[in-house]
Parts: structure tokens; C-alpha cells; sequence
């Protein structure tokens, strides 16, 4: 798998998809109405069986509207591409937009969200590489505290 753009001519739905550090990138229209989920549909999930990407990020940035009928097509291609085996965020939705849904009883379910693409990226880089925890206050085995203390169930031995 490569990184980079993916070479198979322009998308049918007009949504651009690259491959980032292994990551599908799926960049919206601004509009999306009509034939456009379908055929992004398509795309999307010919690309993810083509790159094998386990991770795909649905960019939402360029939206100015979304219907509650479109947000539960994008919500079903989520869960289509999470039968595939990968894991989707959806970013850039605006807050107007996701006010909206909610208000109109729209619920994510599974859907995760970031603020934009860089957070979405994020997510899955800590996905990935979680942080460090921080060691305990512990020696290591074989180098036990000895502080003179009588093992249970015997004496000490020096």
C-alpha cells in the first residue's frame, strides 16, 4: 500500500480519495445531493478493497448542508466500511449542521466525529501509538527492595 493519490482517474461522485499514511481520505462535493452518495458509495468502497486501507476518513469540510436522509447515507457507508474491516471518522462537519441533526433526532450510533481532517488523522495516530505510561514505582524482577525485611515464612538471609 502507498501513500499518496490514488491513480484511477476522477471519482464518479466528484469526491476526491488519497491515500495518507495509510489512510483512505475521502474529501466530499459541496453538494451531495441526487446521485452523489451512490456513486460516492461506490467509490469509496472500491478503493477501500483495492488499497486494503484499514483506516478511512470522510471529509465533510466543504458541506454547507446536510439533510438527515444524506447523514444516514453516509452513516450506512460507515457501516459498510467497517464490514470491510476499517475503522471511519467523519470530520469537518460543521457545528450548525450537527446541531441541526441532532435537534432533528438524528443519532451518530457508531459514528465517530473529529473537527477536522488533522484531528481525524490524529485520532487514528493515537489509535495506533498510544501515549507512553509512565512506569511504576517498582524494581525491577530479581532486584526486589531490601530494606532488611524478613521474608514471610522464614528468616532472612544475608
Amino acid at each position: 500500500m502507498s501513500d499518496g493519490h490514488i491513480h484511477h482517474g476522477a471519482a464518479r461522485s466528484g469526491a476526491t480519495l488519497n491515500l495518507f499514511r495509510g489512510c483512505l481520505v475521502a474529501t466530499l462535493p459541496a453538494d451531495i445531493s441526487g446521485e452523489v452518495l451512490p456513486l460516492f458509495r461506490r467509490d469509496l468502497l472500491e478503493q477501500l478493497a483495492q488499497t486494503r486501507a484499514k483506516r478511512v476518513v470522510i471529509d465533510c469540510a466543504g458541506l454547507e448542508i446536510l439533510d438527515p436522509e444524506e447523514f444516514r447515507a453516509l452513516d450506512r457507508v460507515a457501516a459498510m466500511a467497517g464490514l470491510l474491516g476499517a475503522a471511519v471518522i467523519l470530520a469537518g462537519l460543521r457545528p450548525g449542521i450537527v446541531a441541526s441533526l441532532i435537534t432533528m433526532g438524528e443519532e451518530s450510533g457508531k459514528l465517530r466525529g473529529a473537527l477536522n481532517l488533522d484531528d481525524a488523522l490524529q485520532m487514528f495516530e493515537e489509535e495506533h501509538h498510544p501515549p507512553e505510561m509512565e512506569p511504576l514505582d517498582c524494581p525491577p524482577v530479581g532486584q526486589e527492595k531490601t530494606d532488611h525485611q524478613q521474608p514471610p515464612g522464614g528468616d532472612h538471609v544475608r
